[in-house]
């Protein structure tokens, strides 16, 4: 289980990401407005911040199938990398498919 923050808004959104489910939560009102605007919405693309040792952020791009409530399921991601500048660290596909068909491994 992963852990970061989505951008909406002026705002930043906790999440944490297991299996390319993002919930999202907070008691804030900014997530009523998220869910508001995106709620049952289809491939759209959310832009935040991944912490995978729990202090240092790295920029991501995450490529929403469908959301439900504060539930978004996740086709793919990417992170950047902390030390290049457009690099990627990771790229996460759902697709085992398309895993093979760009030679990805899997990232567990």
């Amino acid at each position: 289980m992963v852990k970061g923050y989505i951008f909406f808004r002026k705002g930043k959104i906790p999440f944490v990401m297991e299996n390319y489910r993002m919930e999202l939560f907070t008691d804030d009102e900014i997530l009523t407005d998220f869910t508001k605007e995106y709620n049952f919405k289809e491939d759209y693309i959310l832009e935040g911040e991944y912490f995978a040792n729990d202090f240092q952020g790295q920029k991501s791009t995450f490529l929403v199938e469908r959301s439900m409530g504060s539930v978004c399921y996740l086709r793919c991601y990417m992170i950047s990398m902390l030390t290049v500048q457009d690099g990627y660290d990771t790229i996460g596909l759902q697709s085992f498919f398309l895993m093979i068909f760009f030679d990805i491994s899997i990232i567990t």
